[in-house]
């Protein structure tokens, strides 16, 4: 049976309601730990005394880490993993042969929420304002130890390090958005391939075939510079053969829940091949040639305005802000100006060389103001929304 179609379908009746949006507090996801036929076990303590959980389930040989938002301000794998912690949880339905394959060849953990302060704060670091992701050698935070000391007494074969990446990230050098990213990290600097290396290429080439069904030429490949400091690299060189996951926009899902479904299919695809070893049949080849990330978008792309008399483009960018309220709200800034023809915009505006902005704009300006021809006023962007008047 082609398990990920059918699953494609019936997602909805796995999908955890509970949380539908971004933004939340860590409370919310940790109430919910006790809803699913998991073992539950605290592992630490973050930097504000809030406990650090992993959920295991599995008995087969093939063990399997997967952990989520190291980064506070990354929430979108989290989610994800609420839904298949649903769907393991789950009693006897038309899945039970694909979930007994799985939970009877592979020992799963799952470290959802890595950084619980960032997420209550919705920002990239930790509480003391430590990347997690670029700890792994001092190991200082909390957290960090707390998914190393998770990594040394469970012992993986494979490793998740699932991410968010900016809206910024495109396909090769194309107009479409890197929907979901994929990396097998390297080791060390000149970027070898050795065996646990190759097999996360496989494993990343065998699930984008699949993934491509659903969103074909969305996929890309995130760059493979060795970060001596990251959490994923570092898991390679231990031997474990790790693959990380960034997930991008979708069109009309500003709060990815449809990237958040992508990333369960995905999920689930990959322990079901680990489980029966069908990616072995996939090849390095395959995993290069998967696009290299570009980084050519702007949120908003004004071309051929005029400005003191100069024909130029503005890149603009909005920066998300979490409010009291637990919502989102958009900084919006100007990002570069000049020449990008070779950019893309997620919104786009030509302005024909017959457009002035009503005041003087320079990089680092609001993305706040009246585009005006013939001295009336034709567009309004405020806080990079546009508008036509």
């Amino acid at each position: 049976m082609d398990w990920f179609s059918v699953l494609d379908e019936r997602y909805d009746s796995y999908k955890e309601t509970a949380i539908e949006q971004r933004r939340y507090l860590f409370s919310d996801v940790e109430k919910l730990f006790d809803n699913y036929n998991l073992t539950k076990t605290v592992i630490g303590k973050s930097v504000r005394g809030q406990s650090l959980y992993s959920l295991a389930k599995g008995n087969g040989d093939k063990r399997i880490l997967l952990w989520s938002q190291m980064h506070g301000n990354e929430p979108t794998a989290t989610l994800a993993l609420l839904d298949v912690f649903r769907f393991l949880s789950a009693k006897d339905d038309s899945f039970t042969e694909l979930r007994q394959t799985i939970l009877q060849n592979c020992s799963l953990c799952f470290f959802p929420i890595v950084n619980p302060d960032g997420t209550d704060d919705y920002t990239r670091r930790n509480a003391v304002d430590i990347d997690l992701n670029r700890d792994a050698l001092r190991k200082q935070a909390p957290e960090t130890k707390a998914l190393f000391g998770l990594k040394d007494t469970f012992k993986p074969h494979f490793a998740f390090n699932l991410h968010d990446q900016r809206t910024f990230y495109n396909i090769g050098d194309t107009a479409i958005p890197a929907t979901i990213s994929f990396l097998a990290p390297s080791y060390e600097v000149s970027r070898a391939i050795n065996a646990p290396r190759e097999q996360s290429m496989k494993l990343i080439a065998s699930i984008n075939k699949k993934v491509q069904q659903l969103i074909p030429g969305g996929v890309g490949k995130y760059s493979d510079e060795f970060y001596p400091t990251a959490t994923g690299d570092n898991f390679q060189k231990e031997g474990i053969s790790t693959v990380l996951i960034e997930s991008g926009p979708f069109p009309n899902d500003p709060e990815r829940q449809y990237v958040r479904k992508l990333n369960f299919l995905l999920i689930i695809q990959s322990l079901y091949e680990i489980a029966t070893d069908t990616y072995l049949s996939a090849t390095i080849e395959e995993y290069k040639a998967i696009p290299d990330n570009g980084k050519q978008f702007f949120d908003v792309l004004i071309k051929n305005i005029l400005i003191d008399g100069y024909q130029v483009d503005l890149g603009i960018n909005l920066n998300e802000k979490p409010t009291k309220e637990l919502g989102l709200e958009y900084d919006a800034k100007i990002e570069d100006l000049g020449d990008l023809s070779y950019y893309f915009g997620h919104t786009v505006l030509d302005c024909e060389a017959q457009h002035t902005p009503e005041k003087p704009l320079k990089v680092g300006d609001s993305a706040t103001f009246t585009i005006l021809k013939d001295e009336k006023a034709k567009y309004k962007l405020t806080n990079g929304v546009l508008t036509e008047l």
